[in-house]
């Protein structure tokens, strides 16, 4: 049994809502990810040459490294050391290979008897993050950045000298370890009193550049809307103009740092024929939208997401008093409009339940999945809505249903209970 409300709600949804996800074949060893993170605390984040590689035990393998540039840490340029890592798939191809060049951060070897066993004299340091603190063949200017970041002390990191050398990181850098920088950048207190005029610039090119990847642009824009950051809104503007590949995302951005959208702008833009600007307006325009105008997109708009969108804003504009508007939306043609229906009708706990209970035992329906958006709120609900499920699972008179109303609670069919 499942016993999450999410682990719940992610059940109803795979199984009722949309299609499932066959499970691939484990990749290659990526790295780079936890590479900026590790290297903030590591002992050593060098660029170097990998030796011949050999393998310990079924899991351990180890190299030589010729230290070309040190980044961070006290290791010497020119120094030769000896790496260690883990390949925990066997499935994987081993993550180095001889003459591979790579930005590695280091960390001594575990303290573990297996370790100890591996290594008698102690003499080899170990990829850090579990081995995957790396960087197949960086270019120059990942290296470069990545190493005038770590340059600041780290009392300086969470100030506007860090934030700047983040943000350089995040315009110039490879991809994976750039958005490792906006994530960092995110978790940065007080972020947009810290942005001086040199890391707006930055942020101006990260988001001007058509060769930096979409999705980390898109990354960057949704930082600036979810810490509000002002200081960057002019860097945004321009990509909020008609033609722009970003025009839907920047309208968003800047529309939840500064609360919404005027009326005037909001209204031409619901008029627009792209899908994707209408949702963003519907989602994010605030007091820029009537809510009357919002029903409507819920009623009849023709693209699934702005029905979307515009749901899940009511919703959260007008909580429980929504709750006529949005049930209709539980039954849409549309999977992803059940979702957010079931989603925001859900949140609504106890006040929706009666109507919800209601749905599910009187609405007809010729295939039972037809009411998975009501089961879906129910499993959102809070108490009362599990306990509505609970009752339906133990007493609906049609085997379907119970078994909906079990899928809700986390019950697989065939679950001792």
């Amino acid at each position: 049994m499942i016993r999450s409300a999410g682990g719940r709600a992610r059940l109803l949804a795979c199984l009722l809502l949309g299609p499932s996800l066959a499970a691939g074949a484990a990749p290659p060893a990526p790295g780079g990810g936890p590479l900026l993170e590790a290297a903030e605390g590591g002992e050593a984040t060098v660029l170097g040459t990998v030796g011949a590689v050999s393998r310990l035990d079924p899991r351990a393998h180890a190299a030589p490294l010729q230290v070309r540039q040190v980044l961070a840490g006290t290791v010497r340029a020119g120094s030769a050391l000896r790496i260690a890592w883990e390949e925990i798939s066997a499935r994987r191809p081993v993550r180095f290979r001889e003459g591979d060049r790579v930005l590695v951060v280091l960390e001594p070897l575990p303290g573990g008897s297996l370790w100890r066993s591996r290594f008698p004299d102690g003499r080899a340091r170990a990829v850090a993050a579990r081995g995957n603190a790396f960087l197949r063949e960086p270019d120059g200017a990942t290296v470069e950045s990545l190493a005038a970041y770590l340059s600041v002390a780290p009392a300086e990191r969470t100030g506007p000298r860090g934030a700047r050398r983040l943000l350089d990181v995040a315009a110039r850098a490879d991809a994976i370890v750039a958005a490792s920088a906006l994530l960092r950048l995110k978790a940065i207190h007080d972020l947009d009193a810290k942005l001086d005029a040199p890391a707006v610039s930055r942020f101006a090119t990260l988001l001007a550049k058509p060769d930096r990847p979409r999705s980390l642009r898109l990354q960057a824009l949704t930082l600036a809307a979810e810490r509000r950051l002002r200081a960057v809104r002019e860097a945004i503007a321009p990509l909020a103009a008609p033609g722009s590949e970003l025009e839907p995302e920047a309208l968003a951005a800047l529309a939840r740092i500064d609360g919404g959208l005027p009326r005037s702008r909001a209204g031409p833009l619901l008029e627009r024929p792209e899908a994707a600007v209408r949702a963003a307006v519907a989602r994010y325009g605030g007091d820029g939208v009537a809510d009357a105008r919002r029903v409507a997109l819920m009623k009849a708009d023709p693209a699934p997401e702005v029905r979307a969108a515009a749901v899940e804003s009511l919703v959260r504009r007008r909580g429980s008093s929504a709750l006529d508007d949005a049930v209709p939306l539980l039954f849409d043609p549309d999977e992803g409009v059940r979702r957010s229906a079931g989603a925001g009708v859900g949140s609504m706990g106890g006040a929706a339940v009666p109507r919800l209970r209601k749905l599910l035992e009187q609405r007809p329906f010729e295939e039972p999945s037809e009411l998975a958006g009501v089961v879906l709120a129910l499993s959102l609900a809070g108490p009362d809505g599990q306990g509505a499920l609970r009752d339906v699972h133990r007493s609906h008179p049609d085997e379907r249903i119970r078994k909906l109303a079990g899928l809700g609670l986390g019950i697989l069919p065939g679950d001792a209970h």
